[in-house]
């Protein structure tokens, strides 16, 4: 938004004799309402779902270390030994994310795809790190 108001056209003029047109528009209005408000729930359901993983992450690389491993990510493998930056990075990235998501229009295939895929990665993530939890403790 650039801080200047939008020139919003009037609203329609009620004639008589146009129920039937006013019934539809309405209807196509409460469609839309209903579409954007499903969309929304949607989105910050895949939302929660990325921060209950991000937090399997950050707990399963804390076990797997705690046994000995060590962290793959190159990204964080500097700075994993500093739990409170971890969770600061990870905060962040969720953050973006999350405002990329809502922002999004609600017909938006990018946005559907980006919580689709960030889903995937993180559960393929947490996957992994129970897996070399698994190797460490046999």
């Amino acid at each position: 938004m650039t801080g200047q108001p939008r020139n919003w056209p009037p609203p329609p003029v009620r004639r008589a004799g146009r129920d039937d047109e006013h019934r539809e528009l309405v209807g196509a209005l409460h469609a839309i309402v209903d579409l954007v408000e499903r969309v929304r729930a949607q989105r910050l359901r895949g939302i929660g779902g990325l921060a209950v993983l991000n937090g399997a992450d950050v707990a399963t690389t804390v076990w797997f270390l705690m046994l000995g491993g060590s962290e793959g990510n190159p990204v964080l493998a500097p700075i994993v030994h500093r739990w409170w930056l971890v969770v600061a990075v990870k905060a962040v990235v969720l953050a973006l994310l999350s405002r990329r998501i809502l922002d999004a229009p609600a017909r938006s295939r990018e946005a559907r795809l980006l919580v689709n895929l960030a889903l995937t990665y993180y559960l393929a993530v947490v996957a992994w790190n129970l897996s070399v939890v698994h190797r460490l403790v046999s």
